[in-house]
């Protein structure tokens, strides 16, 4: 019936919101945005992740953290190293 209908689309429409919930926080750990200067916290207040990328704005590059540094990651004309199986340089 309606009522019953009506059940299952706001169930299904919950589910879709916690999945792209999660997908932006999943999104937003591994690239963080653009900043003038090299965040220290991911845009939910976490630790920098091992891989994460940002924006410098002064620079106009893209790095990428290791986990002790922020490294170029890519130049305004491409990538920075080899291109691996994942299309990302490095791997």
């Amino acid at each position: 019936d309606a009522a019953d209908r009506a059940e299952a689309a706001q169930a299904a429409a919950e589910a879709a919101q916690a999945a792209a919930e999660a997908a932006w926080a999943e999104f937003a750990s591994w690239y963080l945005g653009a900043y003038a200067e090299p965040p220290t916290t991911d845009p939910l207040g976490n630790p920098v992740q091992v891989g994460a990328l940002y924006y410098d704005t002064t620079e106009e590059l893209i790095y990428v953290w290791t986990g002790s540094v922020w490294q170029v990651f890519a130049t305004q004309i491409g990538p920075v190293g080899k291109i691996g199986p994942a299309g990302l340089p490095g791997l």
